[in-house]
């Protein structure tokens, strides 16, 4: 079975990382972060925002929320590429 293309996977998976996610204060969304996010990244997570916040004009509320977007996408990634590993 190939995860990536199974929809009730990524569902299923999204609902679950959101509830924990929802759970989290917001040092503990920090330390999550620390624990999975390599220093690099988050800087090109920082400033791929700001170019894009510029470029399209975004409310200061929605400059500030990008990278935190950004970062949840990433994460979800990885954890999706981690349950495959464990599955397979």
């Amino acid at each position: 079975m190939t995860y990536f293309k199974d929809p009730a996977f990524h569902t299923e998976l999204n609902d679950a990382f959101t509830d924990i996610l929802q759970e989290l204060d917001p040092g503990e969304f920090d330390q999550l972060i620390s624990n999975n996010v390599p220093y690099q990244d988050l800087d090109f997570f920082q400033k791929h925002a700001d170019a894009f916040a510029k470029r399209h004009r975004l409310s200061h509320n929605a400059h500030q929320e990008l990278p935190r977007l950004l970062l949840m996408g990433y994460l979800l990634r990885l954890l999706e590429e981690r349950v495959v590993e464990v599955e397979h």
